[in-house]
């Protein structure tokens, strides 16, 4: 799918995942790109929508919990690998924690 293709489906996606309840008391964790971050490729007046977005996929889970992870862009996994093994390892161990938002630098 090409980057227009992507942007349009955009608003489709986001509505759909605001209004899914899958998840019950799963523990989930939401890592995030920093919306803070200008090297991160996203247009500035995207990404407090983005972020608000991601702030909603608490709503999925009673145990969620969102942690932005410092100095990233949207390739997480490659910009703070460390975030998402720590995130892998609290999944593991079932330890999401409250509900909230952590920002790892």
């Amino acid at each position: 799918m090409s980057w227009r293709g992507e942007a349009d489906q955009f608003w489709n996606s986001a509505e759909e995942a605001a209004h899914a309840r899958c998840c019950g008391d799963l523990p989930l964790l939401i890592i995030s790109q920093d919306p803070n971050n200008p090297q991160s490729g996203q247009p500035p007046l995207i990404r407090p929508i983005w972020n608000s977005l991601q702030e909603r996929l608490k709503t999925l889970s009673t145990r969620s919990r969102r942690v932005i992870a410092g100095s990233s862009g949207h390739a997480v996994m490659i910009d703070r690998p460390d975030v998402v093994i720590h995130g892998i390892e609290q999944i593991s161990a079932s330890d999401v924690g409250e509900v909230g938002t952590t920002s790892l630098q």
